[in-house]
């Protein structure tokens, strides 16, 4: 068991668990201050010894990334709130006729799952996270525009959830996005 309790340590128990799987178990709330590594293994992540502990993104920085092929951890007895995915800022072009690109797409505010992974979640409650969408890029030249914003937050919502739920299943992009395997 690896016991947490700021965002450091928390960064250095996925990235030993990414290697030697090991439960990575919650001993205090954690706002972060810095973006998480990616989980690219399957293990527990325990929100609760004795005390329900919290993960907070300081409306800032997104909750977990789950990525790789069969990889399936498990999150379970944890509160995460104040998550943020953020799209990336569209192109810039100086092609009149061809635009500027639009905004990339914000999704999973508390939980991004990416293709061929999946994750079980046990007890967790979602509170005030957020997607939204980057913002459009810039025509540069004399006939100056914007381009359109990103696709962020479909289906956000800021109210707060608790779940029981399963992999595969999903409450909104706000809280955490499953991408469909191929």
């Amino acid at each position: 068991v690896i016991s947490v309790s700021s965002t450091d340590t928390l960064i250095d128990a996925i990235n030993t668990a990414n290697t030697t799987p090991d439960t990575i178990q919650f001993t205090a709330n954690i706002t972060l201050n810095k973006p998480l590594p990616a989980i690219t293994n399957t293990y527990t992540i325990d929100g609760d010894d004795g005390t329900a502990w919290t993960l907070d993104g300081a409306s800032t920085y997104r909750g977990f990334i789950i990525l790789g092929s069969g990889n399936g951890p498990t999150i379970q007895d944890l509160k995460i709130q104040n998550a943020k995915a953020l799209g990336g800022t569209g192109g810039t072009t100086s092609n009149q006729e061809g635009g500027a690109g639009g905004g990339g797409l914000g999704a999973g505010g508390a939980i991004y799952v990416g293709d061929s992974a999946s994750v079980t979640l046990s007890k967790i409650t979602y509170d005030l996270n957020n997607a939204t969408g980057g913002t459009g890029g810039t025509l540069a030249g004399a006939l100056a525009a914007s381009g359109g914003s990103g696709g962020g937050g479909l289906g956000g919502r800021s109210e707060e959830h608790t779940s029981e739920l399963q992999s595969h299943s999903f409450i909104s992009y706000a809280v955490f996005c499953l991408k469909k395997k191929k």
